[in-house]
């Protein structure tokens, strides 16, 4: 299974990314161009863990290495700390939630072991 990494990179640059959430989540994206618009929590999950087929990728038999390790323990770190966020939180709730802040250093180490591993 191939992964769409430059995707995935893009949903982890939104996740980790607290002031474009912001804007997006609580201000309505005014203010921000369309193209940094960041998906509510429950896209971006999708996008990262569905649309990019990581969790094919997962499912698959050992011996591909697309993410490297460092990439591959943080995306797993990521998944656990995403599936503590509270069920359909409001966008002020989920902003202020002490483990949004846990998701969003997470989202931005895998982010940084993707780009390095490029």
């Amino acid at each position: 299974m191939i992964i769409n990494i430059e995707n995935l990179k893009q949903s982890l640059k939104g996740l980790g990314n607290e002031q474009l959430q912001r804007i997006s989540w609580l201000e309505g994206n005014h203010g921000a161009p369309w193209d940094e618009a960041v998906p509510y929590i429950d896209e971006l999950t999708c996008q990262i863990f569905d649309d990019t087929a990581l969790v094919d990728y997962w499912d698959e038999p050992a011996g591909q290495d697309q993410l490297g390790q460092e990439g591959e323990d943080a995306l797993r770190r990521l998944l656990l700390a995403i599936g503590k966020l509270p069920s359909d939180p409001t966008p002020k709730e989920l902003m202020s939630h002490p483990v949004m802040t846990e998701v969003r250093r997470i989202a931005k180490e895998a982010l940084v072991a993707l780009e390095n591993r490029s």
